[in-house]
């Protein structure tokens, strides 16, 4: 990590917690105003005198637009919040798991599990792609991913798979599957293309109807 990366994360973690200190505040005045509500509420119920009534409706209704404004606030603020710490969350992504592009982050902080795949420019979550052991012992095992709707056609599935398997072959992983149904056209494509960055490459689809399985032996020279 450089220097200038370091920085920016100790700049981001000062930023996050002056947001969710006015995060905080915010919640306590939605508090407040709810309470100032219900009681008015409980006072309305009882007050017979209409100018008094007319008063506390006005009231009541005039403390409501202020709560939906707080809560608009607070929302706000906490989408920001969720993209500064996905922003943190890549700045400390393992070197192997990132480039200019893209950043897998694998928020469990271990080898197997979703890996959240994010374009590396502007934080936007475009997908995932998952890596499970065949067992707690072996250095196989199974990979899939998904890239959502309004991101296909770019190649993002393949790149995400790249830096996933080079990352996996530094920790010792020496051979990786992909199953997708025959159907998945672009997924096929991605398991195709990859045939190119293995050592080996076998079809194992066999008998099985309407799927398609791949497995490859990783290439431990640099795959990025």
């Amino acid at each position: 990590m450089t220097n200038s990366e370091q920085l920016e994360i100790y700049k981001l973690n000062l930023k996050i917690e002056k947001l969710k200190t006015l995060l905080n505040r915010l919640n306590t005045q939605v508090e407040i105003y709810i309470q100032d509500i219900n009681r008015k509420n409980e006072l309305m119920k009882i007050v017979s005198n209409s100018k008094k009534r007319n008063e506390l409706d006005k009231e009541i209704s005039d403390t409501k637009k202020e709560l939906e404004k707080t809560r608009l606030k607070y929302s706000r603020l906490e989408m920001v919040i969720k993209q500064k710490e996905t922003k943190l969350k890549i700045l400390h992504t393992n070197e192997l798991l990132k480039n200019d592009e893209l950043a897998l982050v694998n928020s469990m902080d271990t080898l197997e599990g979703k890996y959240d795949v994010y374009k590396a420019t502007d934080e936007k979550r475009i997908g995932f792609i998952t890596f499970f052991p065949d067992s707690y012992e072996s250095d196989m095992g199974s990979i899939g991913y998904c890239v959502l709707p309004n991101y296909r056609g770019n190649g993002y599935a393949y790149k995400a798979l790249k830096l996933l398997t080079s990352y996996l072959s530094e920790k010792g992983v020496d051979k990786v599957s992909i199953v997708a149904e025959e159907k998945n056209i672009g997924s096929i494509k991605t398991m195709e293309k990859f045939k190119n960055d293995a050592y080996e490459y076998e079809d194992q689809t066999g008998n099985m109807e309407l799927i398609k399985k791949f497995s490859y032996t990783l290439n431990k020279k640099e795959m990025i």
